[in-house]
């Protein structure tokens, strides 16, 4: 994965324009598809390293994804970790609330781990 930085962004940018400037002139099909290709590539790489900057601010946070329990409340899942896969997806590493401790202060959490995905995320605490 590429590291962002604001130069990263302007190349971007220049990218773009030279791709608008090649299909203004009719340019080689191939060589224009080639380039859109790699810019799209690259945009996508760093919407995804945008999603996980933002989402570290979710580790050991509370989610919602409109899914309800059987007795018609939301499910909530407490944030243990971010996972990213091939550049593009992440999942966080939940665990599904299943009550709260309050003379221990504590959410208490199920035992298995359920993989969320970032997208579907509906609601944070």
């Amino acid at each position: 994965m590429k590291r962002v930085s604001l130069s990263n962004i302007q190349d971007l940018g220049y990218r773009m324009s030279n791709i608008l400037e090649m299909v203004k002139e009719n340019k080689d099909n191939k060589a224009l598809s080639k380039t859109m290709e790699d810019y799209v590539k690259d945009l996508m790489s760093i919407i995804a390293q945008n999603n996980v900057f933002h989402s570290i601010n979710l580790i050991e946070r509370v989610v919602e994804t409109g899914e309800r329990t059987n007795t018609g409340l939301y499910k909530q899942f407490h944030v243990s970790a971010l996972e990213l896969f091939d550049e593009s997806k992440l999942l966080l590493r939940t665990f599904q609330i299943i009550d709260y401790d309050r003379e221990k202060m504590k959410f208490i959490l199920s035992d298995e781990i359920t993989l969320i995905d970032f997208r579907k995320i509906s609601r944070i605490y």
